[in-house]
């Protein structure tokens, strides 16, 4: 794993681009081999370490696995993809504000497509049963960017929730969240009150 400071620009340095020419994060090094993007990372760990990742992936039930996989594809092409500039980046610092008009067509939109995942995924509680998955990682991790942004009041309750439950049943989750427990000195948590006032 390769931290960055992204407030630093320390993901655009040529070594990092040597690694990741989309200078994205997050990254990591696995046995001499570089690999991004999230969805993929959670995908290639679970693989090379199937025994211990299993309770996360399915627990090698291929129709779990499918389930977990088309959760991951929708939070980063239907959710991520589709409302990351307008909902998690405007809340960040990254992106233009949206009118107040535009930012309710926004946030509606973000709410219908989180309703979808909500009733196609979370029957059990979580994406493919009733303990997190690495798809929930993936998706709550982004709900909590939303969360320390000025959206997240307006989330719909069913997704809240299903957050609240994600950082009950990992409250490792909170640790790593708050750079001051997690041995890096800035956690998510952090850094989004850091954006929020620029």
């Amino acid at each position: 794993l390769h931290y960055r400071d992204l407030l630093k620009a320390e993901h655009m340095t040529p070594d990092y681009i040597a690694m990741n020419p989309y200078h994205t994060i997050p990254t990591i090094t696995h046995e001499g081999h570089h690999f991004h993007e999230s969805s993929s990372i959670l995908r290639y760990l679970c693989k090379i370490f199937p025994t211990l990742a299993a309770k996360y992936y399915g627990n090698f039930d291929p129709k779990r696995q499918c389930l977990i996989d088309m959760a991951l594809d929708e939070r980063q092409i239907g959710v991520y993809a589709k409302f990351s500039e307008k909902v998690v980046y405007a809340g960040m610092g990254f992106a233009a504000k949206e009118s107040p008009v535009e930012a309710s067509q926004s946030m509606s939109q973000t709410n219908a497509r989180l309703k979808t995942f909500h009733t196609r995924f979370l029957a059990e509680g979580f994406v493919g049963g009733s303990t997190p998955s690495i798809a929930d990682f993936s998706m709550c991790a982004l709900i909590h960017c939303m969360k320390s942004g000025p959206f997240y009041d307006s989330l719909v309750p069913e997704i809240r929730d299903y957050h609240d439950r994600f950082m009950e049943a990992v409250p490792a989750f909170a640790k790593i969240a708050d750079g001051t427990k997690n041995g890096f000195g800035l956690g998510i948590d952090d850094y989004m009150a850091e954006r929020r006032q620029k």
